[in-house]
């Protein structure tokens, strides 16, 4: 398996992962092609989007993480990081997530972001158990969602 940066010719298997998710979870949320690159991959505030893939270049898994800026739906602090980790169905348990969030946590301290929140849905048992072995942790629940978060160790100088 190998984790690297999204390119903006990976937007249609991210895209796919997206919409199988959004099937599963019976979401209506937008993961066509092009919202997938925009909000994604070339965003402004991402702070790194990673794709993981097999030996033969399928896109298996992808990871973004973005700073927090003011007004965002959740009502996050800003400066926080918002992550979101989506790994194929025919490639779950694999430890996809894990290497993807490896990478994330590197470009989070990085970047200077102390604190990651995942806004998980309350139905999304598999979220929820990755997010908590990951070590996030529950610090609220709002009407239909968990929010877990996890502190980013920073090196010491």
């Amino acid at each position: 398996m190998i984790i690297r940066s999204a390119l903006d010719s990976d937007k249609k298997p991210m895209s796919a992962i997206l919409a199988q998710f959004n099937l599963l979870s019976r979401s209506d949320r937008s993961s066509d092609a092009a919202y997938v690159s925009r909000h994604n991959i070339e965003h402004s505030d991402t702070v790194c989007c990673s794709v993981a893939e097999d030996s033969d270049g399928i896109v298996l898994g992808l990871q973004s993480l973005k700073r927090v800026q003011d007004g965002t739906p959740f009502g996050l602090p800003p400066g926080w990081g918002s992550i979101g980790t989506y790994v194929a169905l025919n490639a779950v348990r694999q430890g996809i997530g894990t290497a993807l969030f490896e990478v994330s946590k590197r470009a989070a301290r990085s970047a200077g972001v102390t604190m990651v929140d995942a806004t998980i849905d309350d139905t999304n048992a598999r979220g929820l158990a990755y997010y908590g072995a990951l070590g996030f942790a529950t610090y609220r629940t709002i009407p239909g969602f968990v929010c877990k978060c996890f502190k980013v160790t920073m090196p010491h100088k």
